[in-house]
């Protein structure tokens, strides 16, 4: 399959109807009928192009705004409240207001129990969690400008568990214009104010369509768009879900030709669920995408206008690919972001590699916000990165907890018709649209072509490897020693170069024709790593959606310094970290072994086709090989890495 073919071949007139013909459905958030419309649009259009597609349905728990204001002294004025915001009921909440800016840690408990927070910018899970646990008793989020955005404030990902479900918001949230904004700090913290918010919470039947299109081999690249949106949505998300529908007919054209396979989803349940339909897709298809799934790959809001540069975020195995696609149209080197907990990455318990490539206007380009507390990959500035459906924070290569002051309409935030009724059609560019079709077009020929042979698996273990640097100099004079994890990271670095040297043996320097029957080991390593290198809570539960540094299980590394040694608080601090220790140094030792064994696959197929062996390890020297009963030598290398103890 040619990727200057399927470029070329994207339908700029195609991509444009089914633009034109979602934003009309108007209010699609889920649970609505404008939604279902989109369901049965989008299921026909894919039957129309002789697309397999699975439709699901099931119950989540959803949140929509109600009647909301807030009373400044001049009588009660317009406002909104928002999803999963605890409601006042029609009497409102009067209490005394405490301004704090754009704060984001928690703030002193007694400056702020049984106060109204106030804050600026858009609303914010993380400093409505803030003020919650501080003892506020509602907040009010002043806007950048008089627009005001959706956006959901709970930090639940997905429908509730009955551990989660105490984590919904407990205190009424509203957000407000400038102008009503700054009436309230004139006021003074101290001032007395009134709010009022009527948010509803009830249980919804949401349908997820999922395109399925094989290819030869069982493996398959999964794709992601939100179908719900607020109100007309059309740059979030009505383009991505016509992009989707595009790249869904591209690939089936060519299905023939397909290494690995493509599905494709349209997730219900992204705005006022919170990344519901990715979360009950990944816990209902799980045995699916645990044997099969390569990476997830997530659209959202391309085709905006004035949005001509991209802003790649990619998993490090997915840099070269993110780079690759970018280049196409830029033709310069940029730094690839992590993924922020958001833009429903509700697979990396699973483990699954994402990537996702964001058109952004070049003022833009380069404005991330800042963070603070978070480590990071050697030599990178720690930034956020911040998908365009701004809920939840950023991470990249480590970083964690972004500015929460993020506001609209500047070069730092989102555009000023984000999450608002005024995002219609003339918010879109066309021409923009089919450029970045053709950017996601060719990512995904790369992905389907090489499937897990596209996975850097030598850059994944460099970035645990420098994220476990920065800890370890936390953990300095005595806090706590992450030697025994280093070792193990050292040892999956050199042995993901000897595979990327097993796969250079051939003359030509293609190593592809050795790589029969490794996908599964490849997708196994990262399987094993990428779980403990994105999750806290592990495979099986999905962590907040709040902000989080790379291994966000050793993050307490950061806080023993200010705690007392020899107390409980301490004891208790390193028993957690030495238990996330433990669990890190699992994975990276069972990477290793999977790694090892497909290096000797490929280089004892090399030695088949008459390839000397030893060419395999040219920097580090030929292992002793080994046999075992029913399958290939598992290989010691005998490598040491660094001692830090």
């Amino acid at each position: 399959m040619s990727k200057g073919t399927i470029m070329r071949e994207v339908n700029r007139a195609k991509l444009w109807h089914h633009v034109e013909t979602l934003s009309a459905l108007d209010d699609r958030a889920s649970g609505s009928e404008g939604e279902s419309l989109a369901v049965d649009y989008i299921v026909k259009e894919l039957a129309a192009d002789g697309i397999s597609v699975k439709e699901y349905r099931f119950p989540a728990y959803l949140s929509y705004p109600g009647p909301a204001g807030v009373d400044a002294g001049a009588g009660r004025a317009g406002a909104i409240t928002h999803p999963f915001s605890a409601a006042t009921g029609s009497d409102g909440l009067a209490a005394r207001a405490v301004y704090l800016g754009a704060n984001l840690a928690a703030p002193a408990t007694g400056s702020v129990r049984g106060h109204i927070a106030i804050f600026d910018g858009a609303a914010d899970s993380l400093l409505v969690h803030a003020a919650s646990a501080a003892g506020a008793v509602g907040a009010v989020f002043i806007s950048g400008d008089d627009v005001l955005h959706e956006v959901n404030v709970s930090p639940v990902w997905g429908t509730p568990t009955p551990e989660t479900a105490a984590d919904i918001p407990p205190i009424p949230v509203v957000s407000v214009g400038r102008t009503l904004g700054e009436a309230l700090v004139e006021r003074g913290t101290g001032a007395s104010i009134r709010i009022w918010a009527e948010p509803v919470r009830s249980i919804h039947q949401l349908r997820l369509p999922v395109a399925e299109i094989p290819g030869r081999r069982d493996f398959f690249v999964l794709v992601g768009t939100h179908l719900d949106a607020w109100n007309g949505g059309v740059t979030d998300n009505a383009t991505g879900d016509a992009m989707a529908l595009e790249l869904a007919r591209l690939f089936a054209d060519h299905r023939d030709l397909l290494e690995y396979g493509l599905r494709l989803a349209w997730w219900p349940g992204h705005v006022n669920g919170k990344y519901a339909g990715s979360t009950w897709y990944v816990d209902n298809v799980w045995a699916e995408l645990r044997a099969g799934a390569i990476a997830y790959v997530n659209i959202d809001s391309p085709g905006a206008k004035g949005a001509t540069s991209y802003r790649p975020v990619a998993s490090a195995e997915l840099e070269g690919v993110a780079l690759e696609a970018v280049h196409l149209f830029e033709g310069k080197s940029e730094a690839v972001l992590r993924a922020g907990r958001n833009a429903d990455q509700s697979f990396r318990g699973l483990g699954l590699p994402s990537l996702a490539i964001y058109s952004v206007s070049p003022s833009k380009k380069t404005v991330l916000r800042g963070v603070t507390g978070g480590v990071g990959t050697a030599s990178v500035t720690v930034v956020a990165a911040q998908a365009p459906d701004g809920e939840g924070a950023g991470t990249t290569k480590g970083g964690a907890r972004p500015n929460s002051g993020r506001t609209t309409g500047d070069e730092g935030g989102d555009p000023w018709w984000w999450h608002n009724p005024t995002d219609t059609l003339d918010k879109a560019d066309t021409d923009l649209l089919q450029r970045d079709t053709q950017l996601y077009a060719a990512a995904l020929s790369d992905l389907c072509r090489l499937g897990p042979q596209a996975l850097d698996l030598e850059n994944l273990a460099a970035e645990v490897l420098a994220v476990l640097g920065q800890y370890q100099e936390m953990g300095q004079g005595g806090l706590f020693n992450l030697g025994e994890s280093l070792r193990a990271a050292g040892d999956f670095r050199l042995a993901t170069a000897d595979l990327k040297d097993a796969l250079s043996l051939s003359p030509e320097n293609d190593g592809a024709k050795y790589l029969r029957g490794l996908d599964g080991l490849v997708l196994a390593a990262t399987r094993a790593v990428n779980p403990v290198l994105y999750t806290a809570g592990g495979a099986y539960v999905q962590d907040a959606a709040l902000p989080a540094p790379l291994l966000p299980g050793l993050s307490g590394i950061a806080d023993l310094a200010d705690l007392p040694e020899g107390s409980p608080e301490i004891l208790f601090a390193r028993t957690a970290l030495k238990r996330q220790k433990n669990r890190l140094v699992d994975a990276l030792t069972d990477a290793t072994e999977l790694v090892k064994e497909a290096t000797h696959l490929v280089a004892s197929r090399a030695a088949e086709e008459g390839e000397p062996f030893p060419r395999a390890f040219g920097r580090r020297g030929a292992p002793e090989l080994t046999t075992r009963p029913g399958g290939p030598a598992p290989i010691d290398l005998g490598l040491q890495g660094p001692s830090h103890e």
